[in-house]
């Protein structure tokens, strides 16, 4: 049975920087499921692994959708004065 993953809480202090922050804590603790070529089970990576090439039906790879996340999160998560700039942030995922 494998070792279970633990964060590190010493660490906690160094996530709590708005954007940079929350996308640090992400890159060193979140796995992200890639699903694998002809097989129904996905493969739990870091973002930081994600592959590069680009998936044939969109064009797009992992790797660029964490990129233009990130993007996303600097935006949303933008700090002033050591406060978040914005109160309420809404997160929808496109459709269609």
């Amino acid at each position: 049975m494998a070792k279970p993953e633990v964060m590190n809480v010493k660490k906690i202090p160094e996530y709590q920087n708005g954007a940079e922050g929350f996308i640090k804590f992400v890159e060193e603790n979140v796995k992200f499921g890639v699903p694998r070529p002809n097989s129904p089970i996905q493969k739990w990576i870091y973002p930081t692994q994600l592959p590069t090439e680009p998936h044939p039906k969109t064009g797009k790879s992992f790797a660029e959708m964490w990129e233009k996340q990130k993007e996303m999160f600097r935006e949303a998560l933008k700090m002033q004065n050591g406060n978040f700039v914005y109160k309420l942030i809404v997160l929808c995922c496109m459709r269609g």
